[in-house]
């Protein structure tokens, strides 16, 4: 029986063996790496199931991942996020990480180690379920404080790109208003020097005093 894939007709991984290596992203270093952590932390053989690829939907963890995480050897967990011990049943594997973007950072790595580029093309199965449950991405965490992070990553750059987006549009309105009030002082400069039977004057009709915002009164 196959030791990845655990078809009994794949016979010493041959068929595993092969597709793996067809595919520039199971065949590099950053997936390798990946799948021994996985293997250390769970002390059984990650099952593979070449050819299938990625439909985008998340993952499930590798079995036994959670459980290394959630339950790690030398005492109690602790939460990562609020730093109390977790009881048994309520811990969750958290990704540091927000999957998603843990998967296609890790592809792009994979792909430049054979000079190459990821532009967002196909990813295999087996390649985003290992990097979904690589332990280097997961700490342990309430389920209540998992569920109040969320993809609190993306979450902040989306609020710093909110922020910033509402710093410019400020800063916008501010030269409007500055610009609003040079205006007014150049029309009432303006008028202080016109002569009082100037018929602009007296019809309340206040020409540009400055058509090509040069400053210089006309």
């Amino acid at each position: 029986m196959c030791q990845w894939c655990g078809d009994p007709t794949c016979i010493d991984g041959e068929k595993c063996h092969h597709a793996l290596k067809r595919n520039p992203l199971t065949n590099s270093n950053t997936f390798s790496a990946a799948r021994r952590r996985i293997e250390r932390a769970t002390g059984s053989p990650v099952r593979m199931s070449p050819g299938a690829f990625w439909a985008g939907r998340r993952p499930g963890f590798v079995p036994g991942v959670r459980d290394a995480v959630v339950n790690p050897a030398g005492g109690p967990p602790v939460c990562s996020l609020c730093h109390q011990p977790i009881a048994p049943g309520e811990g969750q594997a958290d990704h540091i990480t927000p999957w998603r973007e843990y998967t296609q950072n890790s592809a792009k790595a994979a792909m430049q180690e054979h000079g190459q580029s990821w532009s967002g093309g196909a990813i295999p199965e087996d390649f985003a379920r290992v990097m979904s449950s690589d332990p280097r991405n997961l700490q342990p965490a309430h389920a209540a404080c998992n569920q109040r992070k969320s993809d609190s990553t993306g979450a902040h750059r989306a609020g710093e790109t909110r922020r910033r987006r509402e710093e410019e549009e400020r800063q916008e309105r501010e030269e409007r208003r500055k610009e609003a009030l040079r205006s007014q002082a150049l029309r009432e400069a303006w008028k202080a020097t016109r002569p009082r039977d100037d018929p602009f004057r007296r019809r309340g009709r206040d020409p540009d005093p400055d058509p090509d915002g040069s400053g210089i009164l006309a």
